[in-house]
């Protein structure tokens, strides 16, 4: 086996160990009544970390960068995140023959959000991925930006909620798989 690629299975081992240990631990949304934390969602511009506002008793220390306060009465705040995905496969006699290949995949995403206000909120989420064959790398996604929008919400009730949005988004259809 190539040196390095003991290294990207060792990393990879690591990373995996630290995301089951704090996957639990990183809900977002507003909190449910019995106070637990609720389930993360599959878009990202649609989380909202207002449930951090005034809450410094939080348990993950992770939190503290998902509500980062810029003035003194919390009307403004940043929000920071990011996601780290890699994935090693290995092919053992590939078309039935004596070649084996080994492949490193990774996906990177960092987002960010500032709330203005309860009425408005600009949104930003980067891309970048790529797949190597040992020293080459074959495919590769340039960073872009996947998600920038500024919203508008100008309904914002508990049985009603009307929001204005301009700018790239994710929408998702159907099961949205």
């Amino acid at each position: 086996m190539i040196k390095g690629n003991r290294w990207v299975i060792r990393n990879c081992i690591i990373l995996y160990g630290l995301v089951l240990y704090a996957a639990p631990l990183m809900y977002v949304q507003t909190s449910s009544p019995e106070g637990r934390l609720p389930p993360i969602l599959m878009v990202r511009g649609e989380e909202s970390y207002t449930f951090l506002k005034n809450n410094d008793s939080t348990s993950f220390f992770l939190h503290k960068l998902k509500w980062i306060p810029l003035n003194e009465k919390e009307s403004v705040a940043l929000t920071l995140g990011g996601e780290y995905r890699a994935r090693l496969e290995h092919f053992t006699n590939e078309d039935y023959t004596p070649t084996n290949r080994t492949y490193y995949a990774q996906r990177l995403s960092l987002h960010a959000g500032l709330r203005l206000g309860p009425c408005f909120r600009v949104f930003t989420e980067l891309y970048h991925g790529a797949t190597s064959d040992g020293e080459i790398q074959f495919q590769s996604d340039v960073i872009d930006f996947h998600q920038v929008f500024l919203e508008w919400s100008f309904i914002n009730q508990e049985k009603a909620r009307g929001k204005l949005r301009l700018g790239r988004q994710e929408i998702g259809l159907g099961t949205f798989r």
